[in-house]
């Protein structure tokens, strides 16, 4: 059911108010079943105007990547390779790796398959046939 895809995984300046990911496309993790969302993926989610770069506090607004707790995207900061960007529920700020956070990993399906069920919590996990 899962696709072997390329997953970007390259530097982006806090700044960038680039709506694209060629910043972070520059570095690949090739053919890979399974990776991170993205600095530029977190900021499309968001269907607010005015969310212009990944630190932008309207970035938020509408967002249904927001969760209430902290996690990874595979975007590391363009200042220092070894600080990525951490989603918390009010902001976005690049982290050492090593901060203890929750990875919600993303998947490419195949193009037959078909949701069947579920709401993709503990209790009542997605369903694809």
């Amino acid at each position: 059911m899962l696709i072997n895809v390329d997953w970007c995984v390259g530097l982006r300046n806090e700044s960038n108010k680039s709506l694209n990911n060629n910043q972070e496309c520059l570095t690949l993790n090739k053919n890979s079943k399974t990776g991170l969302l993205n600095a530029y993926d977190f900021m499309i989610a968001s269907i607010d105007n005015s969310c212009n770069s990944i630190a932008d506090k309207s970035c938020f607004n509408y967002n249904y990547l927001v969760k209430p707790y902290a996690w990874w995207l595979s975007t590391p900061s363009d200042k220092n390779s070894s600080r990525v960007y951490l989603v918390k529920p009010e902001e976005v700020l690049s982290k050492e790796a090593a901060y203890d956070a929750y990875i919600r990993e993303s998947y490419y399906l195949n193009d037959i398959v078909r949701y069947s069920s579920g709401e993709g919590t503990l209790e009542k996990p997605y369903v694809f046939k």
